[in-house]
């Protein structure tokens, strides 16, 4: 599958507000893609967050962020970088 990166993120966007949508939830490494060569990923984690971020007003959508959870006994639910 090839997947278009940050970029990709604010094309699902669009096409959803489209058809009516108002909110458009964007996960952790949505749409990620890796070098063929290195196998490094060309954006970062929350690229695709921060980039629909960026056109949300032009959109006239809300992005909704979807984190990295993980439960830990005693603690809960905290992000993966806490």
């Amino acid at each position: 599958m090839y997947l278009g990166g940050a970029r990709e993120a604010v094309f699902h966007a669009f096409m959803r507000r489209n058809f009516g949508a108002t909110h458009f939830c964007v996960g952790r490494d949505m749409a990620g893609s890796k070098s063929s060569v290195t196998g490094e990923d060309f954006y970062g984690p929350y690229a695709a967050q921060e980039r629909l971020a960026e056109y949300a007003d032009e959109l006239g959508m809300t992005p909704v962020k979807s984190l990295n959870l993980v439960y830990i006994d005693g603690e809960g639910y905290l992000t993966a970088e806490e």
